[in-house]
């Protein structure tokens, strides 16, 4: 009889766990659209505007519509000294900036959406053009890697690299400045490639920039970017 009842309940037991119902999967979450951006162009050489100044034209920025956008926001950075304007709560695809002449820029536009979410357009470089000239200088060269600020676990080879552009589609070198220096020294001269070696030791901090220039002698500064070695 004990028998009996022990088996009993085993089925009793089994047959509860079969009715278990599984977990529902989460829905995929939800995917926003990036503005496009129209204008100023990808790398437009001579974007005018309207003249305002001596010194300053007027420029109107444009982009697609995005489904689901309550509003947007537009950037504006001055590649020359880092300074960036800004327009928040834009709701029309569309607005102006007074900006320098004579000067390289680059542009994005954030789209914001309901639930705090956003998302950026693919950034955008123009030059804004000044009086006529007889040749531009290239753009500042982009630093990719390392990032600003990165830390690497221990010493070894890192591999520098950049993106070099100029808007006149001119031929480029490139001067490199590294070293363990806020202003690094020069380290490489005239190179053609977009990335180089160097070697790093423990427990130090590096500086690096890059001069751009074209084969007209124009040239053009970076930024500083700094990384770590532990």
């Amino acid at each position: 009889m004990k028998i009996f009842k022990f088996l009993l309940l085993s089925l009793l037991v089994c047959g509860c766990g079969k009715g278990d119902s599984p977990e529902p999967e989460k829905p995929p979450e939800k995917q926003y659209p990036k503005p496009v951006l129209v204008t100023p162009a990808v790398d437009e050489l001579c974007n005018t505007g309207t003249v305002i100044s001596a010194n300053e034209t007027e420029v109107t920025f444009k982009w697609d519509k995005v489904d689901g956008a309550t509003s947007y926001t537009l950037l504006c950075t001055n590649l020359l000294t880092a300074q960036q304007a800004t327009k928040t709560a834009l709701t029309s695809t569309s607005t102006n900036f007074a900006l320098q002449r004579s000067t390289p820029y680059r542009w994005t536009v954030i789209a914001q959406f309901e639930n705090n979410r956003s998302t950026e357009g693919e950034p955008r470089r123009f030059y804004n053009a000044g009086p006529a000239t007889t040749s531009t200088a290239p753009y500042p060269a982009y630093l990719t890697a390392p990032e600003l600020g990165q830390k690497f676990s221990s010493a070894g080879n890192v591999d520098l690299q950049w993106k070099g552009a100029s808007a006149a589609n001119n031929a480029l070198n490139y001067d490199i400045y590294y070293g363990k220096s806020a202003n690094p020294p020069l380290f490489l001269s005239g190179t053609t490639s977009t990335s180089f070696k160097v070697t790093t030791t423990a427990n130090s901090i590096y500086y690096w920039k890059v001069i751009t220039r074209d084969n007209n002698g124009n040239t053009s500064e970076s930024y500083t970017y700094q990384f770590s070695v532990q």
